[in-house]
């Protein structure tokens, strides 16, 4: 009798450990899957940015240029000043000191 109380209480442990490791499963690929499509929709919206940065032409043109063409940025943020950059989402517009643009790069 004993061995049988042994082997029940062993099943429902062995049990109950799958069924732990199932949950940290699910749960470990849900939180995988959020920060992988976070980082999806992020990359898209910086190439969007580019691809729009890249069709004005905005290498070359003045701040008050660049913010009449450009009133909101992808994420729907205006662009602002930082540093010498004027930041469009995730690209930095560089500003020369007659607050030009003469080069765009990604942060």
């Amino acid at each position: 009798m004993k061995k049988v109380i042994a082997l029940i209480v062993t099943l429902i442990i062995t049990n109950v450990l799958w069924l732990f490791v199932f949950v940290h499963s699910a749960i470990n690929h849900g939180v995988t899957m959020t920060y992988h499509n976070a980082s999806y929709e992020y990359t898209t919206d910086a190439l969007n940015q580019a691809i729009i940065v890249a069709n004005e032409n905005l290498v070359g043109k003045s701040i008050n240029e660049v913010r009449d063409i450009i009133k909101l940025d992808v994420t729907g943020s205006k662009p602002f000043v930082k540093e010498g950059c004027l930041y469009i989402s995730q690209l930095c517009l560089k500003l020369n000191d007659e607050q030009v643009v003469y080069q765009v790069e990604f942060e």
